[in-house]
């Protein structure tokens, strides 16, 4: 998501942040967290370019360490359920997902 709004972070001191997202399912987990990512940006001119994700049922838990934000080429106004796909994979999660710009 930061690379796709173009984000460059300052440089600088490093801020930590935790976060405790609920959802009915990963897909709603998804959507919370990036949604909360984004709210975050806007509201505290902070993004996260580290996370430690860890996912229990409906919750997902997030440590995640950033700097404020220096710059952004284009606005995500919010992320959608639109075409929304993650699949398990042998490396991993794939996720397909549309944001509203």
């Amino acid at each position: 998501m930061n690379t796709l709004m173009g984000m460059r972070l300052a440089p600088g001191p490093r801020t930590n942040r935790s976060l405790h997202i609920t959802g009915l399912d990963p897909e709603t987990l998804l959507v919370n967290f990036l949604s909360e990512l984004l709210f975050i940006s806007e509201q505290d001119k902070l993004a996260f370019d580290e996370f430690k994700l860890e996912m229990t049922g409906d919750r997902l838990e997030a440590e995640m360490s950033g700097a404020l934000v220096l710059s952004i080429e284009k606005i995500i106004k919010a992320v959608t359920f639109h075409n929304l796909h993650i699949r398990q994979t042998p490396q991993g999660y794939e996720v397909e997902i549309v944001f509203d710009v």
